[in-house]
């Protein structure tokens, strides 16, 4: 697949600002090409929103303090939370080639504890992303 100069252009920004530590540089590609265009009903900025708020969510369950009756409704969140995040990525790919959805679906969305590590990884991806815009909007 061949991205656009704006998308690269983009990708590597980030990159220098991650410091080199994005893991999914193709998949990040992918999503900002497929949800830039205008054919898409999914913007790129909500899915790094909805990434920001899963890794934030996600920390606050790993705080071993919180009571059970929390613990349980922070899992049940993040659960549902994950899988809107599914979805939100599935529909922004909704134009791509058949091979480009395939890969995320194999890559990240099958219940397998690989693709549960790759997926927490692509959210950890997803938030440097929108630390950069958040980091933009700061310094303008």
């Amino acid at each position: 697949m061949k991205f656009s100069e704006d998308t690269i252009d983009l990708i590597l920004d980030i990159k220098e600002f991650s410091g080199g530590k994005l893991k999914n540089e193709f998949e990040l590609s992918a999503l900002i090409e497929y949800t830039n265009t205008g054919n898409s009903d999914v913007s790129f900025r909500d899915i790094i929103f909805k990434a920001k708020f899963l890794k934030g969510l996600l920390k606050v369950i790993s705080v071993t303090s919180v009571p059970k009756e929390n613990s349980d409704k922070f899992m049940s969140e993040y659960t549902l939370e994950l899988k809107n995040l599914t979805e939100l990525i599935l529909k922004g790919l909704n134009n791509s080639n058949s091979s480009i959805s395939d890969s995320f679906t194999s890559k990240f969305f099958e219940l397998t504890p690989e693709c549960l590590m790759n997926f927490n990884l692509l959210i950890e991806d997803l938030s440097v992303c929108k630390d950069y815009f958040n980091d933009l909007k700061n310094n303008q």
